[in-house]
Formats: C-alpha cells, structure tokens, sequence
C-alpha cells in the first residue's frame, strides 16, 4: 500500500516536472517567433557632478519641565524632532485618562 502512494507522489512530481519544462520551452519558442516588440541600445555613461560647501547649522534647544500635578504623555519619541508651535505632550489628571 504504501509503494503505491509513493508511486502517485512520483508520477504527481514527474507530472508537474514535464509541464513546466514544456511551459518553459514553449514561452522560449513563443518569444522568438512575436518580436511585436521595439529593442534600443543601451549605452554605459557616467557622470560625476559634485558640489562642496562649508556651512554650520545652528539648533536652538531647550529643556522643558512640568512642576506641576498630573500625568504627562509624550507626544513625541525621545529625540524626536517638534516644530515651532509643536504640542509635545499632554497632561491628564490621572494615568487611567490618558488610556480613554
């Protein structure tokens, strides 16, 4: 019994195996005989454009603290980058607002 399920997995395999091999030499043949296509010739070519420049760039940053009651939740990831204007965190009386 169990030759015989062996059998039918190789004959299932060798199936598959000689489709696809027909598949791909058929799809070989096919492209060979349709050249509806258009071909253009592709050139190697390099450029080199480069620019230097010196210059500084200038952070004006600042700590802030809360003294305050209440919760704080961050707006922003440690790090991250707020404009002018920018909320960075809310304060919620207790830890349980912040979640609703």
């Amino acid at each position: 019994m169990a030759r015989r399920s062996g059998s039918l997995m190789t004959n299932v395999l060798l199936f598959l195996l000689s489709a696809s091999v027909i598949a791909t030499i058929g799809t070989i043949f096919y492209h060979l005989i349709d050249t509806s296509y258009e071909t253009q010739t592709a050139l190697l070519s390099t450029e080199d454009q480069s620019r230097f420049f010196d210059g500084i760039y200038i952070r004006d940053e600042r700590v802030l603290t809360y003294d305050g009651t209440g919760v704080v939740d961050y707006l922003l990831e440690d790090g991250g980058k707020a404009a002018a204007g920018d909320i960075v965190a809310e304060i919620y009386p207790t830890a349980d607002d912040i979640s609703r």
